[in-house]
């Protein structure tokens, strides 16, 4: 049949290029076309015989997001012994129960806030404060006794008292 000087001969058979330069336009035009298929479909017409990877479905069918967390190796071996005494599969598993009884229990929630509590070298100048873990002590002449969960203020006492409180032991959060 008919060839083109730029183009491709039409035969009974598969097209073939009619010159070098056919083949060089060709080649681009294939490059092209390559290019703009998704990414993972390039080579999926070409080998068969290497299946691409499915996602794996979620235990639930609840939406999922992944979360990435960067520990020191420390926290990494904490983590670990933690997986290891909940009896969990990964880590993950592990830091996924300590959410479920955050939500679950107020009393963890309380728990671990007095444990990840950050003590500062004073006590910060702010009109309201939250009582992290209970205190009670002989302050002078009374005792002074806060519950968890209560907030005191500037208002009732003085900024001295709450400081002198919190440098003999209270755990007081600053609140905005």
């Amino acid at each position: 049949m008919g060839a083109c000087m730029f183009g491709w001969a039409r035969s009974p058979g598969p097209l073939l290029p009619t010159s070098a330069g056919c083949l060089d336009a060709a080649t681009r035009g294939l490059r092209r076309s390559l290019l703009a298929m998704a990414p993972g479909s390039r080579l999926r017409g070409m080998t068969d015989t290497v299946p691409e990877p499915q996602p794996q479905k979620p235990a639930s069918d609840k939406p999922t997001s992944p979360t990435s967390v960067r520990f020191e190796p420390e926290e990494h071996a904490v983590v670990d012994a933690m997986a290891e005494d909940l009896d969990c599969k990964s880590r993950s598993d592990a830091l996924r129960a300590v959410v479920r009884a955050w939500a679950k229990s107020p009393e963890v929630r309380e728990f671990v806030r007095e444990a990840a509590f950050v003590r500062l070298p004073q006590l910060p100048r702010v009109m309201r404060y939250r009582v992290v873990a209970p205190f009670k002590k002989l302050v002078g002449t009374f005792e002074v006794e806060l519950k968890r969960g209560q907030v005191v203020t500037l208002d009732g006492h003085a900024y001295d008292f709450l400081a002198d409180l919190y440098r003999r032991g209270a755990l007081l959060q600053p609140l905005p």
